[in-house]
C-alpha cells in the first residue's frame, strides 16, 4: 500500500520545532526534520502555512486607511516575491538533482559496459597470446624436424659420394684385371712356342685363372649392379628428402606469416586494451567532477536559503518596528 503524502499537520509541527531550535525555515531543514516526504509538498504547505502566518493585522481606527493598505500590499508583495523565488529556487534544484541523478546513472551503465568490453578484450588477448605460444611451439618442432631431415640429406650425400668412390675403386680394379689378363696371354703366346711341353699344365692354370677372372668380374659386375642400384634408390629418397624440405619450408614461411598476423593482432588488442584504460580514467575523472559540481551547487543552496532565512528575520524585525508604531501610535 502506497504510503499517504506529508499533511500541513506534519508541516507545521516541524515548523515548530525548527523555530524552537532557532533554525531557518526552509523545504529542505522540514524535510530533515521529517525524515521523507516530496520537496514539492513540502513547498506547497510550506507557503500555506506563510500565507497564514503572513497576514498583517492593523486594524487601528487611527491610522489612515491608505497607509494600512499600502503596508498590507507592500507585505503581501514582498512575501510572494519570496515565495516565488524560493519555490521556483527549489524547482530549479529539483530538476537539477534529478538531471544529475540521470546522469550518474548513464555514466555508470556506460562505465559498466567498459568493464565488460575491458574483460572481454582480456579475455581475448589471453586466447591469441596461447595460440602465438602453440605457433611458436609448432615452429620450434618444425625447426628441428628441418635440422633433422637436414643431416639426413648430409648423410645420404656422404654415403653417395664413399658409394661412387667405391664404384671408382671396382672400375679400376676390373681394368687391372682385365690388363693383367691380356698381359698373361701375351706372354702365355710368346711361350707357346718354348713351352709346349708345358702346355697342357699352362692351359689348365690359364683356364683356372680365366675362370677366377671372370667369377671376379662377374662379381664386380653384379656389384656395380648392386652399387648403381643403391645409388638410384639414394638419388630416390634424396629427391623425396628435397621435396620434404621444400614443403617444410614453405610450411615454415606460412607459419611465420601466421606468427607475424598474431603478433600485429596482439600489438592491436594491446593499443585498445591502452585505451579502454585511458577511457575508464577519463569517466572517473567525468564523474568526480560532477560530484564536485554537486557538492558545489549544494554549498551555494545552503548558502541562498541562509539569505532567505536573513531576509525572513528583516521582515520579521521590520513586523516588530511596525508592532512597535502601532504601539506608539495607540499610546498617542
Amino acid at each position: 500500500m502506497a504510503r499517504p503524502g506529508v499533511t500541513y499537520l506534519e508541516v507545521k509541527d516541524s515548523i515548530a520545532l525548527l523555530q524552537g531550535k532557532e533554525k531557518t525555515i526552509t523545504v529542505d531543514h522540514i524535510r530533515e526534520e521529517l525524515g521523507t516526504g516530496s520537496r514539492t509538498t513540502i513547498n506547497r504547505h510550506l507557503k500555506e502555512w506563510r500565507n497564514q502566518q503572513g497576514t498583517l493585522k492593523l486594524k487601528d481606527p487611527t491610522l489612515p486607511q491608505d497607509l494600512l493598505n499600502n503596508i498590507q500590499g507592500l507585505w503581501d508583495k514582498l512575501r510572494e516575491q519570496a515565495n516565488d523565488k524560493i519555490q521556483q529556487h527549489q524547482v530549479n534544484c529539483d530538476e537539477q538533482y534529478d538531471q544529475l541523478q540521470q546522469e550518474n546513472k548513464t555514466q555508470k551503465s556506460e562505465l559498466k559496459k567498459l568493464r565488460e568490453a575491458f574483460s572481454q578484450s582480456q579475455t581475448q588477448l589471453e586466447q591469441q597470446t596461447e595460440k602465438a605460444e602453440l605457433l611458436n611451439t609448432k615452429f620450434v618442432v618444425e625447426q628441428q624436424t628441418n635440422h633433422q631431415l637436414t643431416e639426413r640429406v648430409k648423410n645420404f650425400q656422404e654415403r653417395k659420394q664413399e658409394t661412387e668412390e667405391e664404384n671408382k675403386k671396382l672400375h679400376q680394379q676390373l681394368e687391372h684385371s682385365h690388363n693383367n689378363l691380356t698381359h698373361y696371354q701375351n706372354m702365355i703366346g710368346k711361350q707357346r712356342e718354348q713351352e709346349t711341353l708345358k702346355l697342357d699344365s699352362e692351359r689348365q692354370r690359364i683356364q683356372h685363372l680365366e675362370t677366377q677372372l671372370k667369377n671376379e668380374i662377374t662379381a664386380l659386375t653384379q656389384t656395380n649392379a648392386n652399387l648403381c642400384a643403391q645409388k638410384n634408390h639414394f638419388e630416390e629418397q634424396l629427391n623425396k628428402i628435397a621435396e620434404q624440405h621444400s614443403e617444410l619450408a614453405e610450411s615454415q614461411q606460412t607459419t611465420q606469416k601466421e606468427l607475424a598476423q598474431l603478433q600485429v593482432k596482439h600489438e592491436a588488442l594491446q593499443k585498445q586494451h591502452q585505451s579502454l584504460k585511458k577511457h575508464h580514467k577519463g569517466v572517473e575523472a567525468a564523474l568526480l567532477t560532477e560530484k564536485l559540481k554537486s557538492e558545489k551547487f549544494g554549498s551555494q543552496l545552503e548558502l541562498q536559503a541562509q539569505v532567505l532565512g536573513e531576509k525572513e528575520i528583516k521582515i520579521q524585525k521590520l513586523e516588530g518596528k511596525l508592532q512597535k508604531t502601532e504601539e506608539i501610535l495607540q499610546n498617542t
